[in-house]
Order: C-alpha cells, then structure tokens, then sequence
C-alpha cells in the first residue's frame, strides 16, 4: 500500500509572493508487506500561475511536471519511505490571488492502488514600486547653470503601499539649490518619506540643482523603498531605483533623429525622410552638414524637399545618390528639420524601404563628435487600409449632440474585399 506527503519545507505557509521561491517536501511511503516494482513519483503543477523549476533533485522535467523512477522498500524496512526536495520560483509577474496546485502521485505496477497528495499556495497581493526620471535639459547643461530633476515614484503594484523613502543623489560638484514637497538635502542625498502610496499612485518630485563649474559627467540616481508586511503573513523589502547621465559643458553637442512615413507604404508611394537636428550644447556648431543616400527604389523630389538647399550628386537623383545640406550655425539649444520628399518606385520588390543620414560639425576648430540616425517603413503590395475620425466639436455641454465623420480608404495597389466598418 502507497501513501504519499507534500508540504511546504520553507515555513512559506499558505502565501507567496510574485518572484519568490516554493520548497516542497514530498515523502511517499510503502506501508505494504513487499518491495515495489516499477515504481515512479510525479509531482505535476497547475493553476495558470507562471513559475519556473530551480530544484528537482535527479528527477526529469517539463515546464509543469516532474517525474522520478523510484522503488520503496516493503513496510518497516529502511527504505520504505523517501523524502525528496522541489523548489520552484513564481514568475515577478504573477497576478495577485491566482493559486498554484501542487500534485505528487506515487504509482508502482504492483500496487493495488496510486497514493496522491497535494497542496494549494495563494499568490499574496504586493506593492510594487516603479522610479522614473528626467532632467532639464535632457542631455547637456553649462557649466555652473542651474537644472532641473523631475522625480516620479508610482506603485504599480495590487495593493497599497506603507512609508516610502525616497532619495536623490547629488552629483559631485553640484549645489543643491531647493527641492519640492519637503525634501531635505544631507551629505549629499536629498530625501522624502512619504506616509504611503496607495495602488496606482504616482509622487511627483521637483529638484533644483547647479552644475559644477568643469566639464565632465554627471550620474544622478534616484531610488525608492518600502517595507510591506502582508496580512498573511511575511515581510518583504520592495525598491526600485533609476540612474540618468548628465554631461556638463558649453560646448555645442550634435544630435540627429530620423522618421520616414506613411508605413506601410503602397508602391508608387510619396515618401517623407524627416531628419531633426539640434545642438544640445550651449556654444554654436559650425559647419554643420547633414549627408545621407537615396533608399533603394526610390527617386529623390529636391523641389519637393525642405529646406530648397539640398544638392544632390545625380540628375535625377536616383536611388544611391548623395544628398547633401549645408546648413551652417546652428546656435547652442536649437534644432531644425529636414524633410526629404521620395517617390517609391511602382515595380519595387522590396518588403522594407531603410533610409539613413550622417549630421557632422565643428565648433569652430575642432570636429564635432559625428551623428548618425536610421529609420524604414514596410512595403505592402496588398490593400492597405486607413481609418480617420474626428468630431465636429471639441466641447459639448451635458445633454449635447457631437457629430462624428469617419472616413476610410484603401491606400493599397490590390483591392480589399469584405471590408468591414466596426
């Protein structure tokens, strides 16, 4: 006769948090008068919570089940009873009151009947804190200028959380100048502590602070943490942080982005290649020169194109070809744009169109650190649908009446049957 355990060896209890581990204890016992033969422990898991096998002690495995060869000793002799460990992890993702079920079976070909056992772990609701950050400006500041930090602490966990510490650090060689909602600067941490944070809250934090008076790299670190004691039982540390550079000079700084539309695109398309450039310095770029290629397939419309400035090295300019715009200073803390207009070829074969540019410079001197931007849109031979709507109003009082049209098209070379309006 089969008799068969499984507990929990970890004290876990009934609960267990998102991320964390289950330890079982399975012991299945030959209570019967002969040895078993063909014998095998399975212990199977089910109930949609995500998890992962970290222990199974040489038994083989799938993705929910583990299987175990063993043979017991006839009843009250050594080896009659077996005790054997799985561990597993919940995934961090797991959803708060989903039940993980734990089944171990012992078979043997010679038992009259199986033995099964199991047991049932509850995922606990947990607070889960989430840090983001962003300064002003984004990327370079001048020497000595003042800056901001914007301090965003959410819970985006499934329950609320308690007292929650907040902390920024301030880069060596810069001066705390003031913070919002109460922070207080120590040793160089600014600090909150918020009473609570309640299920989808979100804090918002405001800093001031002055950059040093040298060049170089600024890290600035942001973090969060509370304590969340669950009901049922267990105590967890639960934090997040977030760190962010910050380059400190008064040198100009190059930067290129580069968007291509509409995607996906028909053959025989219009393209548009937008480049955006800046000096994120503070100091005027010289000499500043956005280069790029002609995409495969297409041809280039320079008296399409903005600025009227471009120079291309072909006539027409063709797939391949060098566009080149001279666009001169561009002042610290400003930007353009550049729009290339194409026209996609109406015998393409390609799934994708890729375009890329290079933007170069100088401060007068000395060449600039180089930039270069990529982007491409997909090419479709079928029906390509689009769907606008929009409203005749964009205010209307309780009770009133808003008109919507909606327009739809089929901006594709094939046409589009069944088409339905939902």
């Amino acid at each position: 006769m089969l008799n068969t355990v499984i507990r929990r060896s970890d004290k876990g209890g009934d609960y267990v948090f998102p991320g964390e581990t289950i330890e079982y204890q399975v012991i299945p016992e030959n209570t019967g008068l002969s040895n078993t033969e063909g014998g095998q422990l399975t212990i199977a898991w089910s109930g949609g919570v995500p998890f992962t096998i970290e222990t199974s002690n040489g038994a083989t495995c799938t993705d929910t089940e583990c299987e175990l060869a063993l043979d017991l000793n006839a009843g009250g002799e050594n080896g009659a009873k077996h005790w054997t460990r799985f561990r597993i992890r919940v995934g961090a993702d797991a959803q708060a009151g989903d039940v993980l079920t734990a089944m171990a079976t012992m078979t043997a070909t010679n038992a009259v009947s199986d033995s099964t056992a199991s047991i049932t772990t509850e995922v606990d609701a947990l607070p889960e804190l989430a840090v983001a950050m962003e300064t002003l400006p984004a990327a370079v500041v001048g020497l000595g200028d003042e800056f901001k930090v914007i301090v965003e602490v959410a819970n985006v966990g499934s329950v609320g959380a308690g007292a929650t510490n907040v902390t920024l650090s301030v880069p060596n060689g810069a001066i705390f100048v003031s913070a919002s909602g109460g922070g207080a600067e120590s040793g160089g941490v600014i600090s909150w502590t918020l009473t609570s944070l309640d299920k989808a809250e979100t804090s918002t934090f405001l800093v001031s602070l002055r950059a040093p008076n040298a060049t170089g790299a600024m890290t600035l670190k942001a973090e969060a943490s509370t304590t969340f004691t669950s009901p049922n039982g267990g105590t967890r540390e639960i934090s997040d942080d977030k760190t962010e550079s910050l380059r400190v000079d008064d040198a100009p700084v190059l930067d290129l982005r580069l968007t291509m539309s509409p995607d996906p695109a028909a053959p025989g398309d219009e393209l548009a290649m937008a480049f955006t450039y800046q000096n994120v310095g503070h100091l005027p770029a010289e000499a500043v020169t956005l280069t790029f290629k002609v995409p495969v397939d297409t041809t280039m419309d320079l008296d399409n194109s903005y600025p009227d400035i471009g120079v291309c090295s072909a006539d027409p300019c063709v797939a391949g070809s060098t566009v080149t715009f001279n666009l001169g200073t561009l002042q610290g803390q400003s930007s353009g744009e550049v729009r290339a207009a194409l026209e996609l070829d109406n015998n393409t074969t390609e799934l994708a169109i890729a375009g890329a540019g290079g933007l170069t410079g100088t401060d007068g001197t000395d060449a600039l650190l180089p930039q270069a931007a990529s982007a491409q849109v997909n090419v479709v031979n079928g029906p390509i649908l689009v769907v606008t709507q929009r409203a005749d109003r964009d205010y209307v009082p309780p009770g009133g009446l808003v008109t919507y049209q909606i327009d739809y098209e089929n901006r594709g070379l094939a046409t589009a049957t069944s088409v339905v309006l939902d």
